[in-house]
């Protein structure tokens, strides 16, 4: 083992026992100065690798979060300072940090209007005023389409090129946590009742998290990433950007230049025992149905999703072979790991969800996929957007355009 790696390792042991012992009651000035050479001196890969040990302990993800919000406070003056790596400004990472930058201004803008009511009080009863500022939250919503490009096209990546990539769980819980204050934001604004206590709480958590994933981005993933991970693999994501754009980024003609060139399908029939078709022709036909089409193999591996006109839950092709539960936050993938156990063991075969997306009502069903000899093959999920059906009444016999 090279010195460079034993040093990186007894500097992330010892971060390890830092936070470990104030998660565990330390006193945080004493523990600061037991380990300062060492927060002096840590790099941001060094985070990294912490995070994911951190994942590892086990720890409740609501007080983890916690421990993470202080130790990154005590280590930012270390990962400010550090010499990191900028990407291009037209890459896939120089464009999430333009996205960024454009959120900070935003918010800082937005600032000065929450001083302002909280000072004139009487402006949050003013309708006009009020609308004012629930549009520029929801300007401010726009940006959770930056989180789902990540989760979707970024952290799928990260999880198959680094051997710590636990922190992606995190960040993703930390991303869910400003979708739920901006909601909340958003609805209490809507209502004819103000509360400014509870608002201005909620206004508090959404900035600190927003402001702190922009520095943990910029400052800490951004910069490992660029050196740890070849170019051309981050540049040939952007192909996948086409059903996952950027929030405030206009990146359309970048996108282009990255086009990804299909070869040629293969015109020769599949057998398919009651017809064939070329591959072509089965692409169509599954992109053709109203529905979402995620497929998932017997080695928990996601292997296929079509790309209707409409997708309901974005997918890239990043997502291809990565492990379903590293497809969901923290919070939830206890969820579909219990889906699959059942699915596996033969106690059940169908599962299914429906909740309401804005003024759209989702029916989201997993189904176990069993061969001929029944045995385990795999789980479809299928996602479909059902108001419309929901609303069918009475018959209707004929063609009626």
């Amino acid at each position: 083992m090279s010195e460079f790696t034993v040093n990186t390792e007894n500097r992330v042991q010892e971060l390890l026992n830092y936070a470990l012992e104030l998660y565990q009651g330390g006193h945080g000035g004493e523990l600061i100065k037991k380990y300062n050479d060492t927060i002096e001196n840590l790099i941001p890969s060094d985070l990294i690798v912490l995070f994911h040990r951190l994942m590892e302990e086990n720890i409740e993800i609501s007080k983890l979060k916690i421990l993470t919000n202080k130790i990154l406070n005590v280590f930012y003056k270390s990962v400010n300072e550090y010499p990191a790596l900028i990407p291009d400004s037209n890459s896939l990472l120089g464009l999430i940090q333009k996205d960024n930058t454009i959120l900070i201004t935003k918010l800082n803008k937005l600032k000065t209007e929450i001083k302002r009511f909280n000072k004139e009080q009487d402006l949050l009863s003013n309708f006009a005023y009020k609308k004012e500022l629930l549009d520029s939250f929801k300007d401010i919503q726009i940006f959770t389409a930056h989180y789902t490009l990540k989760e979707n096209l970024l952290f799928p990546i990260l999880e198959k090129e680094w051997a710590n990539f636990k922190c992606v769980q995190l960040m993703w819980s930390y991303h869910d946590d400003i979708r739920e204050h901006l909601k909340w934001i958003i609805t209490h604004l809507d209502s004819k009742e103000i509360d400014l206590k509870k608002l201005n709480r909620s206004i508090g958590d959404l900035f600190f998290a927003m402001f702190a994933i922009v520095f943990r981005e910029d400052q800490i993933l951004i910069p490992y990433i660029l050196e740890s991970i070849d170019d051309d693999k981050l540049n040939k994501l952007i192909i996948g950007l086409k059903d996952t754009p950027f929030a405030y980024v206009d990146a359309k003609t970048i996108i282009e230049e990255f086009a990804y060139k299909n070869t040629e399908n293969d015109n020769s029939e599949i057998d398919l025992e009651t017809g064939s078709v070329t591959a072509e022709q089965i692409i169509m036909m599954f992109n053709h149905l109203p529905v979402d089409i995620t497929y998932v193999d017997e080695n928990d591996e996601v292997k296929y999703f079509s790309t209707p006109k409409h997708r309901i839950f974005p997918r890239t092709i990043a997502v291809i072979g990565r492990k379903v539960h590293h497809c969901h936050p923290p919070e939830s993938v206890h969820i579909v790991e219990q889906i699959v156990r059942s699915f596996k063991s033969g106690e059940k075969s169908e599962a299914a969800f429906w909740i309401k997306m804005g003024p759209n009502f989702v029916l989201i069903k997993y189904f176990a996929v069993r061969d001929s000899k029944n045995k385990y093959r795999g789980v479809l999920e299928v996602s479909q957007e059902v108001s419309g059906i929901r609303a069918l009444e009475g018959e209707r016999r004929l063609l009626d355009w």
